[in-house]
This record gives C-alpha cells, sequence and structure tokens, in this order.
C-alpha cells in the first residue's frame, strides 16, 4: 500500500526513472539530463539525485508565502534545485542564491540560464562571520566546506546581506559545518525571517553548539522542528562518522502554525 501510494507520485517515478536510467554513474563525474522540459546540468549524479529526492519527491522547502513575489535567500544552493523549486512554485520570487565553489557555481549559473529565471542573484561567494577570503574544500559532490586548505575564495557577511532586506519570507542555509558560526551572527536579523531550514552539521573533534542554534531560533520567536539525518546507532559504544560529520539534522523554523494533524504512535515490537 505505502509503495503502491509512492510510485503514484510523479516526483516518486521519476525519482527511480533517473536512478535507473544513471546506474553506471560514476562520483564527481558531470553530465546533463532533461528536467522539467529544460537541461539540467550536474556536476556529480549522487547528489543531484539526492537532492532531487529531498526537494522535488519529498518536498522539504514546500512553504506556504503570504506573497505571490516572496523573498528568498537559497545559502548553499549548490547547482540550483531548490532556487528551481522555489521560481517553479513562486515564479515572481525574488531569490538570492548563493554558491561557495566555483566549480559548482559554474553549474548552477547555466542551470539559472537553462531554465531562463528572472529576478535570481547567484552569487559565487561564501556566506560567513564578516567579509574575508577563506578556504573551501572541493569535495567534488555536495559536501564541499570552509577548510584550513583548499581553494580560496571570497567570503561575506551574511548578517550584512540578510540586513539589506526589511523582510526574508524564506531562508535556507545549508553550508557543511558553517551554520555553527554564522548563526551567532545573524541573531539580530533572524526576526524579519518568516521561515527558515538549517541543515546542521556535527564535527567529532567540535563543539556542537546545536543549543545555540535553536536558542536563537527559539529567541527569535520560531517553532522549531527536527528531522535527523545520520546518527550513530550505538553512540555509547561507537561514534560513526560520515563525509566528516557524527551527526547531521535537518532543522525547520516557522512563525506560521498549519493545521496540525493527529498521528496515533503505537509502540508494536516491531517499532520498538
Amino acid at each position: 500500500m505505502i509503495f503502491r501510494r509512492l510510485i503514484g507520485k510523479k516526483e516518486w517515478r521519476q525519482f527511480y526513472l533517473y536512478r535507473l536510467l544513471h546506474l553506471n554513474a560514476k562520483r564527481g563525474e558531470g553530465g546533463a539530463l532533461k528536467f522539467l522540459g529544460k537541461t539540467l546540468f550536474f556536476h556529480d549524479f549522487g547528489s543531484f539525485l539526492g537532492a532531487y529526492y529531498e526537494i522535488f519527491a519529498n518536498g522539504i522547502y514546500d512553504f506556504e508565502s503570504s506573497t505571490e513575489s516572496p523573498v528568498i535567500f537559497d545559502v548553499g544552493a549548490n547547482i540550483g534545485l531548490a532556487t528551481i523549486f522555489f521560481k517553479l512554485k513562486y515564479p515572481n520570487a525574488k531569490i538570492i542564491a548563493i554558491e561557495a565553489d566555483p566549480k559548482i557555481y559554474a553549474v548552477l549559473k547555466k542551470n539559472i540560464e537553462s531554465f531562463g529565471f528572472d529576478n535570481v542573484t547567484v552569487l559565487n561567494v561564501a556566506a560567513w562571520t564578516h567579509d574575508t577570503e577563506i578556504f573551501f574544500m572541493q569535495e567534488g559532490g555536495d559536501g564541499g566546506r570552509v577548510s584550513a586548505s583548499g581553494v580560496a575564495v571570497r567570503a561575506v557577511s551574511l548578517s550584512n546581506m540578510l540586513s539589506s532586506h526589511n523582510h526574508i519570507d524564506f531562508l535556507k542555509i545549508d553550508i557543511e559545518g558553517g551554520e555553527r558560526l554564522v548563526f551567532e551572527t545573524i541573531k539580530d536579523q533572524l526576526v524579519s525571517v518568516q521561515n527558515i531550514f538549517c541543515e546542521y552539521h556535527s564535527e567529532p573533534n567540535n563543539s556542537q553548539d546545536l543549543e545555540k542554534i535553536l536558542a536563537g531560533l527559539s529567541h527569535a520567536g520560531f517553532r522549531y522542528y527536527i528531522k535527523t539525518l545520520f546518527s550513530p546507532a550505538s553512540p555509547y559504544k561507537k561514534i560513526e562518522v560520515s563525509c566528516g560529520f557524527d551527526m547531521q539534522a535537518n532543522i525547520f523554523g516557522t512563525r506560521i502554525i498549519p493545521n496540525s494533524t493527529k498521528v496515533s504512535l503505537s509502540l508494536t515490537p516491531a517499532a520498538m
């Protein structure tokens, strides 16, 4: 029954079709495919498929705007799937798409041009705590991040960028660990944000600081929800690490409380 519901959704059918057509795709190998009637370029098929799964099949950024022309910050835009999703839902949206990796930025720019979107500003900078130059480790997929070595990239203050807007309808932050530092500098700007998404990353040898992010959201008036993406199965026995992180989670923050749906949870032996 669940499988029939899933394959009945066109985005899920498309997900499995993409997967079948690219079974031999190699990590870090770029290419192009037909996507919603347009040509979509990618730098790594696995990264594209994972993003498509989350954004289009699961709809993690599907928010309701009170205006037809919402202001959206896509911080950590990668190849632009989130920006494409936003513009398809809100054609008049004003979007600032930020991508630090120069190679991925080139793909992002090509995709925005391919779709012919207006009112999308694409920036090849790293969203950071202040204006400076930093090193960026190019991972080849969707895991590039600020590092002690790598390619030098221009970094700009996210706080200053947000301050230039009186109202922001959606703020998406996915910067592979940088959110722990950046979030401390944007707390004063969060009062102007209606909805926020942050992909949180915990590095095993650094302070986690999750409580600071959640406290900042709560102080700014958000109600937040957390979905774990990765965590150790038995943390008392062994700390597992994936892509350099010992925990990853999606944090959703909103000021608009949707109509709640009651869910009955039964703790069956299988569930336990």
